[in-house]
């Protein structure tokens, strides 16, 4: 982040209705600084206060992106502003760019996008869980759930399913997974998707754990191909790391012939078999 003026930035909040707003945040990497600084000193003084003169600020301020939120994900300078937007406004404030992002299929364009990618996290992370509070929010927010699946196999797009599974609701989190049901096995081995999969294992209820578990290991085929892989692996070994590693290492420890036949399944099964040990032994001793 480039060094910001202070005082530059309190000149943008006294001039939030010149419309001079968005050129300064398209401009260059100190001018959006300062513009940044803007939203924050504004947002601050709205939490503090909740004055009507700090709310009409607020609003005079996320009013000059009205019109422009895709040339500001897409603008290398701007795309910052509009994630300070996202991530220190109030919910109930951001519905006239939630309501712009709707338009033309934006709001999964924005998620794949190298820069957009980073707006719709700022938004998942500080809105998800008060989505409710504004309706084009919880629109933004019920796309990228119904779209998590081409989203998980995108290169910029994995991240932000990945925010809303740590940052959203428990059944934000269930939604996901039911999207990738029955294709665990082969998204496990994408690149991309399979940082998705890590983290449902990671965060999910137990029942959806399980569910994705059944899935993985269901098949000595399916455990084969994904002990051998080189994606596939990193979702075995959050398996065997997790909360319910001893379920999977037993799961495991039933296809040990085909698993073993390669050297990454012998190293595996060596770790499923020393968790079993482990378990067997803290029980023994109780």
């Amino acid at each position: 982040m480039p060094y910001s003026d202070e005082k530059a930035a309190l000149e943008i909040m006294r001039t939030a209705r010149s419309g001079s707003i968005w050129e300064l945040s398209s401009q260059n990497n100190r001018s959006s600084a300062n513009v940044q600084d803007a939203f924050a000193i504004v947002a601050n003084r709205l939490w503090e206060s909740n004055s009507e003169a700090d709310w009409n600020d607020a609003w005079a301020l996320v009013a000059s992106f009205q019109g422009r939120v895709q040339q500001a994900y897409e603008s290398p300078h701007a795309n910052f502003v509009l994630s300070k937007i996202f991530e220190v406004m109030p919910t109930s404030i951001l519905g006239c760019l939630c309501e712009e992002l709707q338009l033309d299929h934006m709001i999964v364009d924005a998620a794949k996008h190298r820069f957009g990618c980073r707006c719709m996290i700022r938004l998942v992370r500080h809105h998800a869980r008060q989505a409710a509070d504004n309706e084009g929010v919880t629109q933004v927010i019920q796309t990228l759930l119904e779209s998590a699946e081409q989203l998980s196999l995108a290169q910029f797009g994995t991240h932000v399913v990945q925010e809303i599974i740590d940052s959203g609701l428990p059944e934000h989190r269930s939604m996901v997974a039911s999207s990738l049901k029955r294709n665990f096995n082969r998204y496990s081995r994408n690149r991309f998707a399979c940082r998705v999969v890590e983290k449902l294992l990671s965060k999910c209820c137990a029942n959806d754990v399980h569910a994705i578990m059944d899935e993985l290991l269901g098949s000595k085929d399916g455990a084969r191909q994904l002990v051998g892989h080189e994606f596939g692996s990193r979702v075995m070994k959050a398996l065997l790391n997790g909360e319910h590693a001893l379920r999977a290492a037993q799961r495991l420890c039933t296809f040990s012939p085909e698993i073993a036949s390669s050297r990454s399944g012998k190293l595996v099964l060596q770790e499923a078999h020393a968790i079993i040990a482990k378990s067997n032994y803290k029980a023994g001793c109780r």
